[in-house]
């Protein structure tokens, strides 16, 4: 097994540790978010408002994550440590028999991330003039789901490339938060908030129960 040039190791494990905490973030929204109608009915009616927000906070957030693992190598005199440096790298010092596929596989990123990243320069991190006046032809196209899963995709392929090549090991990115703690649990406990809601309503409910609980002066 060959060891990771040690130029190339600490710009990896930087990216890879990105690129599992965004995945994290995108699984909890997409837990949230893209389960059916049934289940954004349930966060209306429990705090529609709060979970707008939520909504708005965290996908703008993804957005710029994305954005940001994808920025150039450089800013005027400044690194930026992005899958373009990881790239620059590879191809100086790396093996030679890679090159190819990396290069094939952020060329295909680029294009992906390209909508996502007019969002991050022209409206999330920055107000552009025509953007923000609607000016006419100023629109910027939606972010879709599959772009954002086509880029994280993309990007673990990247990585996975050099994983495989270096360590001989696959990294699995498909991270989510499941059983304590996770998206699913909170709509769990909405469930059941609603149904105890709806106990409420009902002649033998004991109203001093609610305050039995630990969490009543919350």
């Amino acid at each position: 097994m060959l060891a990771f040039p040690p130029s190339i190791e600490p710009v990896f494990k930087v990216l890879q540790d990105e690129l599992a905490w965004l995945t994290v973030r995108w699984r909890t929204y997409c837990d949230l978010y893209t389960k059916g109608e049934k289940r954004i009915d349930l966060l209306n009616e429990v705090a529609g408002p709060t979970f707008y927000v939520f909504q708005e906070v965290l996908g703008a957030d993804i957005q710029i994550s994305l954005s940001r693992l994808t920025d150039g190598a450089r800013t005027g005199k400044h690194e930026n440590l992005t899958i373009e440096k990881l790239h620059e790298v590879a191809l100086t010092i790396g093996d030679p028999s890679l090159h190819d596929s990396l290069t094939a596989i952020l060329l295909q990123l680029r294009e992906t991330c390209k909508v996502i990243r007019d969002h991050r320069n022209k409206r999330l991190a920055h107000f552009d003039y025509n953007v923000a006046i609607a000016s006419p032809g100023s629109a910027l196209p939606d972010v879709s789901r599959e772009m954002i899963e086509t880029s994280l995709e993309l990007l673990g392929q990247y990585l996975n490339i050099l994983s495989i090549h270096y360590k001989d090991s696959e990294i699995g990115f498909d991270h989510t938060l499941t059983g304590p703690g996770g998206a699913d649990q909170l709509v769990e406990i909405m469930k059941l908030g609603m149904r105890y809601q709806e106990r409420q309503e009902e002649d033998d409910f004991d109203w001093v129960d609610p305050q039995r609980s630990p969490w009543y002066s919350a």
